[in-house]
């Protein structure tokens, strides 16, 4: 097979992997990545100045470009840096918690992805570590899912969902150079929500491929106090941010108080839970912040609402899937 017909069956994909001190996390889910089997890959590591071993360890592996992010550590640009460092056509960004279990998972994915034009997004399903059941099948923007096991969501195929995973996700590189790419405005930011709203706009779809599952090691960082109040400073901003973004003026007049009151709740339940305040400290300074930055939001909402092609927020109709 020459160089022409292989970019043509299997077009170049970046692998791409966010990382800060985040060896433990390296040492599982790199050895996976690793076996993926797919002929045309790039492996790239964007890494925040790790100090744990992280770059001695990610060294060890010849065919991983290491990429150092300059400045204060946030999310929101060391995904984009991923994403104008690739050098390919596809991204499939895996975070550094996420381990994969089939080595024909890319190939596969691929292989749906290239068969639906208006797709913008496909993650696999995401299951938590040391668990059965599944917290969420795609994410969705107003409604709350109800756990459901693995093994009853298995094998259903692609379905349509108002929002990927971002820490497992495939995408064509062009396509966040049409959204705008990550919002980074925050050092966290719920891009995954925001992107895929974005696409809805666009005329896009997003979607999860129900045969396929990677496992999330990550769940701890959901629960313990000290990232989730790091979390909770721009969990709400970036939230409000959104809906201001994207939604309709009359869903907008809907969803942002009843986020701002969701989420206090959450917090303060969080705070219970944890017997600290710090979750419902961190939820005040995150709404202050989008206070702040209400002006900029608004004229981002000018440009994205321009430029919508969609008449409706379909995204906010899609139920959660279920079976």
């Amino acid at each position: 097979m020459n160089t022409t017909d292989l970019e043509h069956q299997f077009p170049t994909v970046t692998v791409g992997t966010l990382n800060k001190d985040g060896i433990q996390r390296l040492r599982i889910s790199i050895p996976t990545i690793q076996k993926i089997e797919y002929p045309n890959l790039e492996f790239l590591v964007v890494d925040g100045r790790s100090t744990d071993g992280s770059i001695e360890y990610l060294q060890q592996f010849s065919n991983i470009r290491i990429v150092t992010l300059e400045g204060i550590f946030s999310v929101t640009k060391g995904r984009n840096r991923l994403f104008h460092e690739a050098k390919s056509p596809y991204v499939f960004m895996v975070d550094n918690d996420i381990e994969i279990i089939d080595p024909q998972l890319l190939k596969k994915l691929l292989e749906r992805y290239r068969q639906h034009p208006d797709l913008a997004f496909l993650s696999p399903l995401v299951l938590d570590a040391d668990t059965e059941m599944l917290s969420e099948v795609g994410l969705s923007h107003t409604r709350i899912q109800r756990k459901q096991p693995l093994s009853r969501v298995l094998g259903h195929g692609l379905v349509v969902v108002s929002g990927y995973y971002g820490n497992c996700v495939l995408f064509r590189t062009k396509l966040l150079e049409d959204l705008g790419a990550h919002d980074e405005r925050y050092p966290y930011h719920n891009n995954d929500y925001d992107l895929g709203a974005r696409a809805y706009l666009k005329g896009f779809r997003v979607m999860i491929e129900t045969d396929q599952y990677v496992i999330h090691h990550g769940y701890a960082a959901r629960v313990q106090l000290a990232p989730v109040a790091w979390r909770y400073q721009y969990h709400l901003s970036s939230m409000c941010r959104i809906i201001c973004k994207n939604y309709c003026f009359k869903n907008l007049l809907i969803w942002l108080p009843t986020t701002i009151g969701w989420t206090f709740f959450k917090a303060l339940r969080l705070s219970v839970m944890n017997q600290s305040v710090r979750p419902l400290f961190s939820t005040c300074k995150s709404l202050y912040f989008f206070l702040r930055d209400l002006p900029d939001t608004w004229q981002m909402r000018k440009r994205i609402q321009q430029e919508r092609v969609a008449r409706e927020d379909s995204f906010l109709k899609i139920p959660p899937a279920r079976f």
